[in-house]
């Protein structure tokens, strides 16, 4: 019975991750985003999702991929909105991050999430409390997507 229950599970996350990156075709070698969701958590941790389609392919860094332009492809931009304007504030660790291969040489068209959890999501010093990101990826050809901008994110109180 315990071997029946580890194949029903590892066939429900494997369908997960399956469905989470389908194929489909288009002829744009530039990847396009979407903003999806900014969650915010009580242990003031938050995760943020973005839609992706990339028509060749080309998204992801291999492990030895660590030297620019290749050091990494998921770019988030902080601004807090101060006194009703929206000033672009360079943390001191940016929030730059890597997504890993996602596709097996066919240069055929994948889509899917890009789900990215973040720790520290907000200066806490700051006296503003309204703060959103704009986001962009790179595929492998160096191809930058286009710009997408989350919605107006309240951060808890300090």
């Amino acid at each position: 019975m315990k071997w029946f229950s580890k194949i029903v599970v590892l066939t429900a996350i494997t369908s997960v991750i399956l469905s989470s990156c389908t194929k489909t075709s288009c002829n744009e070698d530039v990847p396009t985003i979407e903003f999806y969701k900014f969650e915010q958590f009580d242990d003031k941790t938050a995760k943020l999702i973005v839609t992706f389609k990339d028509c060749n392919g080309d998204i992801g860094l291999n492990q030895a991929d660590s030297i620019e332009p290749f050091q990494y492809n998921f770019f988030m931009e902080y601004f807090e909105k101060q006194n009703g304007a929206w000033v672009n504030i360079k943390p001191l660790i940016p929030y730059y991050y890597r997504i890993p291969i996602l596709y097996d040489g066919s240069n055929e068209s994948i889509e899917g999430d890009i789900e990215i959890s973040l720790a520290s999501y907000y200066n806490p010093y700051s006296n503003y409390d309204t703060i959103k990101f704009q986001i962009h990826i790179m595929d492998r050809a160096l191809n930058e997507s286009n710009l997408v901008e989350t919605s107006e994110i309240i951060t808890p109180a300090n």
